[in-house]
């Protein structure tokens, strides 16, 4: 039995963190009784190198095992990538994990995680803390 439509959206790169964010996203979905999307935004020189293919392999394996679809979208615009899947799909929530970019960065560029909550309405928008600390 579903929750009232509620549908969580985990935004992965491919760092260290992707497994733990996908697995807070999944405890988020069990107790919401929501469905669980997995959403990694990619350009074509990630697909070139090994390591981030046996990475995304394994997302892609713990995606399997925890019944949480898996999706790839190609775009230099991760932020309106992520908005659009969203409502595309109606997500409820979305799951990101802390930027590691530097504040001047952030400052230049803008913050990913910003434009998101810009971008979105009636989306709750989760920012999960780097495990190390």
């Amino acid at each position: 039995m579903k929750g009232a439509q509620e549908k969580i959206l985990v935004c992965v790169n491919l760092r260290f963190n992707a497994e733990y964010l996908i697995r807070r996203g999944y405890r988020l979905a069990k107790m919401l009784k929501a469905d669980l999307f997995v959403l990694h935004v990619y350009n074509d020189e990630e697909l070139r190198d090994h390591k981030n293919l046996k990475k995304l392999d394994e997302i892609s394996m713990l995606c399997n095992k925890l019944e949480a679809k898996f999706y790839m979208v190609k775009s230099n615009d991760p932020a309106k990538a992520i908005i659009k899947f969203a409502e595309e799909n109606a997500i409820t929530q979305i799951v990101v994990g802390q930027s590691v970019r530097r504040r001047i960065d952030e400052i230049i560029r803008g913050s990913i995680v910003r434009r998101i909550m810009k971008g979105t309405k009636f989306i709750d928008v989760l920012v999960v803390a780097d495990p190390r600390g």
